[in-house]
């Protein structure tokens, strides 16, 4: 994985460990928003959900931002958990405009939730 990948320019296609993970159908949100797509592995697409970048691999699972709809907040980000085994999503965590995923250390997964990466967090009790 490239680290200087952001939610607005990110890797569209990779192998990992044997399974084929491409986006498809990429598009803006709105003006500026991140990008979101269908996501597919080996040739599957995950159903109920647009997915952003950058996603992070570990342990058979993508931790990768998932988009909703939600009505009261217009759209969002979680973090969407994909376990490449059975093809199951989890969604987890806090509704955000600006996911953008950076590293899993000491069992958590750090990210930023603004476009200039002044605000960060982490998720903790995630980690399958």
């Amino acid at each position: 994985m490239n680290y200087n990948q952001t939610p607005w320019d990110f890797d569209e296609a990779m192998q990992i460990e044997g399974y084929k993970i491409k986006y498809e159908n990429l598009r803006e949100i709105g003006q500026g928003a991140p990008l979101i797509g269908d996501l597919l592995i080996n040739g599957k697409q995950m159903p109920g959900y647009g997915f952003g970048g950058p996603l992070i691999y570990q342990n058979f699972n993508l931790y990768i931002p998932a988009y909703l709809k939600e009505s009261s907040f217009g759209w969002c980000f979680k973090l969407g958990i994909v376990d490449l085994k059975d093809l199951s999503i989890r969604i987890f965590g806090e509704m955000n405009h600006v996911l953008h995923l950076d590293k899993i250390e000491n069992d958590r997964i750090y990210y930023f939730i603004s476009w200039d990466k002044v605000k960060y967090n982490y998720y903790e009790g995630v980690i399958k």
